[in-house]
């Protein structure tokens, strides 16, 4: 994993609404911040901690020059997907078979503050990680925010309490107290001219009395005044307090306080929107308002009543619009403890598992519709439309191979997402639930084979080449007995590309022509464009000139039908018959062209321009530019998961190059090169690529100012290396983990860019011997 491709510090979320209150705790927060290294803000559903907490950050951040970042935890249903969570908050894509080891290795020699907001629900997982987090890197802060403690050593706790409520005697100064000012902001947001005075002051103190200070709760009340009078809510309160824990007389009073604002507030809708309000939190995160129309509707509500209902709803702040989605592409959330309250409804009724079957059917056709169109002008937005869904396929898939829902189904999503979980950094996620997938689902069915050749093509981009053909084998089987030319076609794309990365280029060339002619046969036009593509590497690394005409044909495809987020690697293609025929220039402009159009968040795009460039550097004879594009390349072909750069033709060309380049600056001169382009951020490698001034405000922390890029533990374990030390010897002469020794040699030999510990210890020989 490595670094993202911006400070998500300018992207934590914007305060919609004014932030009241809360000096004593914001004053403390920062202090305890200042002193440990882990601080918990706990306290029930809604009393404010994760406004709390973003506000903390924005008070704190000029204090970690390496950016502060947000990983919002409410919509994680899986524990084991918890690193991955926190590694994109981060800027990272899953590509590391140990998430955890490689956020350790990441963040180790960084200052910086990391939010984990709403953790009560992976509230162990989160424990583990964190732990280990902290353990790596000394520079590391943590504030999270949860329902009760994470319970590891070194954890600071600040309970948050609900707003300050003045007591009855204590009426004239209701103007000054916190839950006070906060109803009346609320209020005066919808229902502008309302203030506190002296004919309405008695009735909101009881009012925030009776809701205990939630800011929650209060927000709620205060939105009723479009409908209703103070009098109206304070008798509404009366009847409707205790509503969520019905029958639980040993839940803490905070617990029944907020079931009570919640009852209450559901017991203000229609009997239609209660029955929305309960279909729809099977969403997790956001989603559209056709997706709430297909899973919402039913059961005596019609399809076109729902947009009217989901207004009525959004009226109630029971769901959220979100910022700049208007019209049939808004889209909408609901704040975690409302869903989960309307989980509660649901989830006992007769048509919970109905309402999550439609959930599951929608998303396994948006999987097909997405599969089926994603080759052509609507390329980029369906990449962005499937991220924004990404939580919702998750909890699909769950539901589906969890033994609750369609497991077939579930098969069917993860198939036809292919090309999501290649170009979003999804890799192995993918790949974890295809096999889930394909264990479940045993029958020989053409989604099983569809599955099969996605299973072996995302093994393959993962270095699993191995159980990729034994996958690809049952496929063939399955191919010829179903006569499928498309799935043939499939099968011999998946080959070839095995053979190539293998350097069996023949092979790959001879599979890749039977792919290209069997998907122009069943009018793939992604397969057509994919396969020619990968003909014509497997022709240019064989030195056959005849893989250009591949190329610009791929290209052509691309340009024809407007399939913006295929046409990087086709110009990828094309860029790299004007390398091999010596003309640098106009390669390397094409691939600088590649880089500009390529979609924000396709790192394998990426990493292959970057190489490209360096390829075309070592012709023009800018050898240092090779060594810090080649360092810049691995940093992205590890933000996508993708193990092209192992490949045997890919490899030769980068040792050739490289080679090349320490022929001509000497050794050091380059690994220097090298390790100064591992340590670049997205940014800064796309601004070197282009040649253009770095960004203002780089998103990730410059190398440190040590030799080679290494910290000075590292530069300590670096010498133990050379005087021939085991890991299990340097553990013990420094007094640490072996596991932690293991770590600063890996990250010592990234830096550098050295494959060996013989180099580490040539490296340190030649610093002694260059004084």
């Amino acid at each position: 994993m490595v670094a993202g491709e911006t400070r998500l510090a300018g992207r934590l979320p914007a305060e919609v609404t004014s932030f009241v209150g809360r000096r004593r705790e914001l004053a403390e927060a920062r202090r305890l911040l200042s002193a440990r290294r882990l601080l918990t803000l706990t306290g029930p559903g809604g009393v404010g901690k994760t406004r709390l907490a973003l506000r903390v950050v924005d008070q704190v951040r000029r204090a970690f020059p390496d950016g502060v970042y947000l990983a919002e935890l409410d919509a994680l249903d899986d524990p084991t997907l918890l690193p991955q969570t926190v590694a994109v908050a981060l800027g990272l894509r899953d590509a590391s078979d140990d998430p955890v080891a490689a956020l350790a290795e990441y963040v180790a020699d960084m200052q910086l503050l990391v939010v984990l907001d709403n953790c009560e629900h992976v509230a162990d997982t989160c424990a583990v990680l964190v732990d280990k987090l902290l353990a790596m890197a000394p520079g590391l802060r943590i504030l999270a925010t949860s329902r009760h403690v994470l319970g590891i050593e070194g954890e600071q706790i600040l309970p948050v309490a609900p707003l300050p409520v003045p007591g009855n005697e204590d009426v004239g100064a209701t103007a000054a107290a916190d839950a006070i000012e906060l109803f009346a902001e609320r209020a005066a947001a919808v229902l502008p001219g309302f203030h506190i005075d002296d004919g309405n002051r008695d009735r909101v103190l009881q009012i925030c009395q009776r809701l205990d200070g939630l800011p929650l709760a209060i927000e709620l009340a205060a939105v009723r005044l479009r409908a209703l009078s103070l009098d109206d809510i304070l008798d509404r309160l009366n009847d409707r307090f205790g509503l969520l824990v019905e029958g639980s007389r040993t839940a803490p009073e905070r617990q029944r306080t907020l079931g009570g604002a919640l009852g209450w507030s559901y017991a203000l809708c229609s009997a239609e929107e209660r029955l929305v309000w309960a279909r729809l939190s099977c969403f997790v995160g956001t989603f559209g308002l056709d997706a709430a129309e297909e899973v919402g509707s039913g059961g005596g509500i019609d399809r076109d009543e729902l947009l009217g209902l989901i207004a009525g709803l959004v009226d109630k702040s029971i769901l959220v619009r979100q910022a700049n989605s208007h019209g049939r592409s808004a889209r909408y959330r609901m704040i975690e403890t409302i869903r989960r309250y309307g989980q509660v409804r649901l989830e006992p009724s007769r048509e919970g598992p109905d309402v999550r079957a439609r959930h599951l059917a929608y998303y396994r056709a948006l999987a097909l519709r997405y599969q089926a169109t994603c080759f052509g002008p609507e390329q980029l937005a369906w990449n962005q439309r499937m991220q924004a869904e990404h939580a919702n396929l998750r909890a699909a898939l769950e539901f589906g191979l969890s033994g609750g829902g369609d497991a077939l189904a579930a098969l069917d999503i993860a198939a036809a997402l292919w090309n999501f979980w290649f170009a979003a950094g999804f890799l192995r996620e993918g790949l974890r639930w295809l096999q889930r997938g394909l264990l479940v689902n045993p029958a020989l069915t053409r989604s099983r084979a569809e599955a099969l050749w996605t299973c072996a093509l995302l093994s393959v981009y993962c270095g699993e080449g191995e159980a990729g053909q034994r996958l690809l084998d049952e496929c063939a089987v399955l191919a010829e007995y179903f006569g499928d030319t498309g799935l043939r076609a499939h099968v011999a794309e998946c080959a070839g590309q095995a053979a190539l990365f293998r350097g069996e280029l023949a092979a790959a060339c001879r599979l890749l022509e039977a792919a290209v002619a069997g998907h122009r046969a069943a009018g793939n036009l992604i397969g057509i464009t994919h396969s020619l593509i990968m003909l014509a590497a497997g022709r240019v690394f064989q030195g056959d000139r005849r893989g250009s005409g591949a190329a610009a044909e791929a290209l052509e495809l691309c340009e024809a039908h407007g399939a913006a987020a295929t046409m990087p690697y086709a110009l990828w293609a094309v860029a790299v018959y004007r390398w091999r025929a010596g003309e640098y220039a106009e390669g390397a402009a094409l691939a600088q062209h590649a880089i500009r159009v390529r979609p924000a968040e396709d790192w394998a795009a990426l990493a292959n321009q970057l190489e490209l460039l360096a390829w075309c550097s070592a012709g023009l004879g800018r050898m240092e530019r090779v060594g810090r594009l080649l360092g810049g390349a691995r940093v992205a072909w590890r933000r996508s998961g993708a193990r092209n750069f192992e490949a045997s033709p890919y490899r030769a060309i980068g040792e050739q190059v490289a080679d090349e380049a320490r022929a001509r600056i000497g050794d050091e001169a380059f690994d220097a090169a090298v390790a100064s382009g591992r340590l670049f951020g997205i940014e800064q490698a796309i601004a070197y690529a282009l040649e253009e001034p770095p960004p203002a405000h780089p998103p990730e922390a410059a190398a440190p100012a040590s030799v080679g890029g290494l910290t000075r533990r590292e530069r300590e374990i670096a010498e133990l290396v050379a005087e021939g030390l085991s890991n299990k010897e340097i553990a013990a002469s420094l007094t640490i983990a072996r596991r932690t020794a293991e770590g600063h040699v890996e990250r010592i030999l990234t830096k550098l860019g050295f494959t060996s510990r013989a180099q580490i210890a040539a490296w340190v020989a030649g610093r002694r011997g260059g004084g």
